[in-house]
């Protein structure tokens, strides 16, 4: 049984371990190429896409303050 236990904690810090490289790999796309990241976190998500690419063609900031908002806040 306490082999069990030992084996499950191990897997959850792994799980955990996967989840932070996700988010870092999120957060640096959201700041190089802020579609890509919308492409990454939301798959096929067409109209946060599309309003994200005319975002960074308006102003490259407001590209970035739209991913870092769908990547992590909403």
């Amino acid at each position: 049984m306490a082999l069990l236990v030992i084996f499950h904690l191990k897997q959850s810090a792994t799980e955990v371990k996967m989840v932070e490289v996700q988010q870092l790999i999120e957060l640096i796309f959201c700041i190089l190429l802020p579609p890509v990241a919308i492409l990454l976190h939301g798959g096929l998500d067409i109209l946060h896409l599309i309003l994200n690419i005319v975002l960074c063609i308006l102003g490259y900031v407001p590209g970035i303050i739209h991913a870092l908002w769908y990547c992590f806040f909403s």
